[in-house]
């Protein structure tokens, strides 16, 4: 399991059940619209590092952490992700924590990837900036 945090969230990528190591490059997060009080739709782009295995689709999982001031709603519907511009099928909301399966495969070392959290997810950012 891989920890990065960024200015939002922190970005965890879980290997099914086998045990990885590799890294993430920093996340870059786009947040639209920037106030607060709004559903906002988030853009995550990151690429993996040197690793031993890639992320299979349908498999192995990306892990987002809200922080504690982002409003999460307790449901959301997985299509409204998508993981390289393809929908997301399986998704556990619990807290601020969303525990996505990617959709597609992402290759190891330096393997790009975006999730795009749509703003019909509900999900309302902070902007009280704080690294964990």
């Amino acid at each position: 399991m891989k920890i990065y945090t960024t200015v939002f969230l922190i970005l965890l990528i879980i290997f099914g059940f086998q045990t990885a190591t590799a890294n993430v490059s920093q996340a870059n997060v786009t947040v639209v619209p920037s106030q607060t009080n709004n559903f906002a739709t988030f853009t995550i782009s990151s690429t993996t590092g040197n690793g031993n295995t890639d992320l299979n689709a349908n498999q192995d999982s990306i892990i987002i952490v809200f922080n504690a001031s982002t409003n999460v709603p307790n449901n959301i519907t997985p299509s409204l992700i998508t993981v390289n511009n393809t929908s997301v099928n399986t998704l556990v909301v619990s807290g601020q924590r969303l525990s996505i399966v990617t959709p597609v495969n992402i290759a190891k070392n330096g393997g790009p990837f975006t999730v795009v959290i749509d703003a019909g997810a509900k999900i309302i950012p902070s902007h009280n900036l704080r690294l964990p």
